[in-house]
């Protein structure tokens, strides 16, 4: 693993002008309380509009506050996509294998802090998110404030989300619209996994066939319900699970032998792919001060996702194609 020292930064936000640097640095980044942040501080690794600063000093809105952190971090791909920049919600493209925000291993290569370094913006915000192995076309916010009108707002603002999947298999339909109920299954082995079950919470998916050939399919799917792992749990539930999908490929066999450190390089070649081959393709936005809705896509594929691709030269006429059969141009 690198040795990253990363430098965060942050902007006092209105409601948090006249605190102490301490008091604000553990009400904004709880992770550390008050006395952790003070040792940070009497170490020299938080600054305020670049200077040393003391736990006392009393903070103005707008002051820039700066905090370095030294630590090991796994490499993972540093790429990330600005598909739109301007405005109160840019939107991004995520690199596949990248968490959108902090895990307990990965501080620096989060998804939202490689879009805060790609636009020089330190404020920005996720407004969803997407699992740590799916790419794709990603909405934040441009700052706190601005997160905090357009979040409760997210159904008005993402109006229709399509993704891209290779699969297991060839269906034997060309559209089907999931319905299946599912819940999470905390007595499985792998307790992420979301299974089919009709007292479940409801979900509705819709699936196209695009392409099909030498035992894998590329699907579009358009989801209508938010539901945790909705389209690979569907997907799976229909006898063609993602290829490469820790989960739900061996009813979650390679995740559990993950999550114990005994993976191996035939794991990952009997699941076909390195992570799974799921893609937030485009999405029908109506986006603040827009005159109408808006198509964003991302193309911020993954070199498994391209390799897979490659086998089908012309899935996206095939894709476009359905896209206006769905009403969307």
């Amino acid at each position: 693993m690198p040795r990253v020292r990363a430098t965060f930064s942050s902007f006092v936000p209105p409601n948090m002008g006249g605190l102490s640097l301490s008091e604000y640095l553990s009400k904004r980044f709880p992770y550390l309380d008050e006395a952790g942040w003070r040792e940070r501080i009497a170490r020299g690794d938080v600054r305020v509009e670049g200077k040393e600063a003391s736990p006392e000093l009393v903070l103005k809105n707008g002051d820039k506050v700066s905090s370095e952190v030294e630590h090991d971090e796994p490499e993972l791909p540093e790429e990330v996509e600005i598909v739109r920049a301007e405005g109160e919600i840019p939107a991004f493209g995520k690199s596949a294998l990248v968490p959108v925000s902090r895990t307990g291993e990965v501080t620096w290569n989060t998804f939202v802090q490689q879009a805060r370094r790609a636009t020089g913006n330190p404020e920005i915000r996720l407004l969803h998110r997407l699992d740590r192995e799916t790419s794709g076309l990603i909405l934040c916010a441009r700052d706190l404030d601005a997160a905090k009108r357009h979040q409760a707002n997210l159904k008005n603002l993402l109006l229709r989300k399509f993704y891209l999947a290779v699969v297991f298999g060839t269906p034997e339909w060309t559209a089907l619209r999931c319905e299946t109920p599912l819940r999470e299954a905390t007595e499985h082995p792998a307790r992420a996994i979301m299974l089919p079950d009709p007292a479940g919470k409801p979900c509705s998916t819709d699936f196209r066939l695009l392409e099909s050939g030498g035992g894998r399919s590329l699907v579009l799917a358009e989801i209508h319900t938010g539901r945790k792992h909705q389209i690979r749990a569907h997907l799976a539930s229909l006898g063609h699970p993602v290829v490469g999908d820790k989960i739900y490929v061996d009813a979650g066999a390679s995740y559990v032998k993950m999550a114990t450190g005994r993976l191996e390089p035939a794991d990952l070649e009997r699941l076909g792919a390195p992570h799974h081959l799921l893609h937030s393709w485009k999405a029908l936005v109506r986006l603040p001060g827009s005159e109408g809705p808006e198509l964003l896509e991302s193309g911020l594929f993954s070199p498994a996702f391209r390799e897979a691709l490659a086998r089908w030269p012309d899935w996206r006429e095939r894709a476009e194609e359905a896209l206006r059969d769905l009403g969307v141009r």
